[in-house]
């Protein structure tokens, strides 16, 4: 059978991007969020979550990430002495962002970030805490933007003291609204002051912020001497992180391609996810306690309500068991536990996931005077959390900047590069700019400068980085209609996937079912190959 390709016709171009509209065929992008980029680029405000009123992502926001872009490229400024205790006052402007900024999508920077913050105990560490993850972090209070309550008594006496000494005598005839007036005031006196219960979103935001803060600053005060904190904190790698973060990404986005799937269950994509994520959940206590950086990234960035809308209610029982895992392996009231709680509370508004992000972000930069490493990492998630929630120019424009910042330190070869420009590439994919799409992919999977003859073969990265791309090229290919390119892709990303993750992963499994089914579909002197490629991850 001949395989079918679309590209042989001389309209195919107008027609396969006819057709993949009306097939809703599109790569890392569910429904939700092809609809947001729409809206988006319609003018249209996105709908992000319940905390959402349509608002973008501010200039000053935008303005301010690309300053830490930037700072990849700059001069290493002086950090404070590690003698000297990093100092949390109100008057400093670090860490986060201004309480002068404007209020957006619905929640106040000074409510989130200042206003509800009580005056914090000086910390101290411990030096008797493990290195890589300290059990026990600093003792600071719980209570972060919960609205402080006097006792009847006192309330009573400031009250009074206030009508006494402010009220100005009454008038033979009061009037009979100014009388109402003061009897209401006096009730309102004489009647102890109720529990205010504070926004819960600006509480969850508050109390994130303030753990966050805590714990980096402990982090910070406790590297070994003689190590950079951002290489300590940055390139740092725990197998147990590593593997345990890649299969929950993995099983969210087969989870988010089966989103509305009419097939049964043994063909759905999300049949493999399920499973892994149970298996994922033994390597939990470990991703948390061998590299806590990344385990807050990912907790923010993979776990936020947009990532997670194909099904929400996924969300909520993984921070439940992470909230569980914390506290029999760290402590109840460590910043990591409390964060996991703070999350579940969030009534998944997807600012809280951004402002979190951002206020990391402001943390090792105000701390560390530059970071490299770290702020690749989290620009790199932030940019993908900003495409996902529909703020697409945005996040292009971050992503655009994080490339040109990152090559020159980096190098284009190396990893931290390859990985923003395979997320540059998603940009233009989701805009159907697949040529541009194809550009950044077969950057991000082919060695430059190889040896070889100048016609051969071009010779590819063999990582989990080059497999995903691979995939992403796959899909361009498809669009496209090229049905035997795209088999050649998937079937050259399988190879590579089997030997990094290994036949029993996630992603290998979906990539040698999505492989097999159109070898099955496209060509019948292809089903031997196909039968052969299924054995290897029975």
């Amino acid at each position: 059978m001949t395989l079918i390709r679309l590209t042989d016709r001389p309209d195919s171009k107008r027609m396969y991007d006819k057709r993949f509209r009306e097939w809703n065929v599109f790569k890392n992008a569910d429904r939700d969020e092809r609809a947001r980029a729409v809206r988006h680029a319609q003018g249209s405000p996105s709908s992000t979550g319940p905390c959402s009123n349509g608002d973008k992502f501010s200039q000053e926001d935008l303005r301010r990430t690309i300053r830490c872009a930037r700072t990849i490229q700059q001069g290493v400024k002086r950090a404070p002495a590690p003698s000297s205790p990093i100092s949390l006052t109100g008057s400093e402007n670090v860490a986060c962002p201004s309480p002068g900024r404007t209020t957006r999508g619905g929640i106040s920077i000074s409510d989130l970030i200042r206003a509800g913050d009580p005056p914090e105990r000086p910390t101290t560490p411990q030096p008797t805490a493990p290195e890589n993850c300290p059990r026990s972090p600093p003792s600071v209070s719980d209570v972060c933007c919960d609205t402080p309550i006097s006792s009847s008594e006192s309330s009573d006496e400031h009250m009074q003291g206030q009508d006494e000494s402010a009220a100005p005598s009454a008038p033979a005839s009061p009037d009979p609204s100014l009388a109402i007036y003061r009897a209401r005031l006096q009730d309102l006196a004489m009647s102890p002051p109720p529990s205010i219960a504070p926004d819960s979103q600006t509480r969850t935001m508050g109390v994130i912020t303030l753990k966050l803060r805590q714990y980096y600053d402990w982090q910070l005060e406790n590297i070994p001497e003689g190590v950079l904190p951002d290489d300590y904190l940055g390139h740092r790698s725990s197998a147990e992180s590593t593997r345990y973060w890649s299969t929950i990404k993995d099983a969210i986005y087969l989870v988010k391609i089966s989103a509305g799937s009419t097939s049964d269950y043994d063909h759905r994509p999300d049949r493999r996810a399920w499973p892994a994520f149970a298996e994922a959940g033994r390597l939990a206590a470990d991703a948390m306690t061998t590299h806590p950086f990344e385990f807050l990234r990912n907790l923010l960035s993979t776990l936020s309500p947009v990532n997670t809308s194909a099904r929400p209610e996924l969300r909520g029982i993984l921070l439940q068991f992470l909230s569980s895992e914390a506290r029999s392996s760290l402590s109840t009231n460590h910043p990591i536990t409390q964060i996991c709680q703070e999350l579940q509370g969030d009534e998944n508004c997807q600012e809280i996931s951004q402002r979190s992000l951002q206020c990391m972000l402001d943390i090792f930069n105000s701390r560390l005077g530059r970071s490299r490493a770290i702020t690749v990492k989290l620009l790199d998630s932030l940019a993908t959390l900003l495409r996902r929630s529909g703020e697409f120019h945005a996040g292009l424009e971050i992503i655009k900047e994080l490339l040109v910042s990152s090559r020159p330190v980096f190098g284009a070869d190396s990893d931290q590069v390859r990985a923003v420009e395979s997320e540059l590439a998603h940009f233009y994919m989701l805009t159907e700019d697949c040529d541009s799409a194809l550009g950044h992919c077969m950057s991000v999977v082919t060695r430059p400068g190889a040896p070889g003859p100048h016609d051969s073969e071009p010779v590819f990265h063999k990582d989990g980085i080059s497999a995903h791309a691979m995939e992403d090229i796959a899909e361009i290919h498809q669009r496209r209609g090229d049905m035997e390119q795209c088999i050649t892709w998937l079937e050259r990303a399988s190879s590579i996937a089997l030997i990094v993750w290994g036949p029993k992963a996630v992603a290998t499994g979906h990539l040698i079912d999505k492989m097999t089914s159109l070898q099955r579909r496209f060509g019948s002197d292809l089903l031997k190959s196909a039968t052969l490629w299924e054995a290897a991850v029975v």
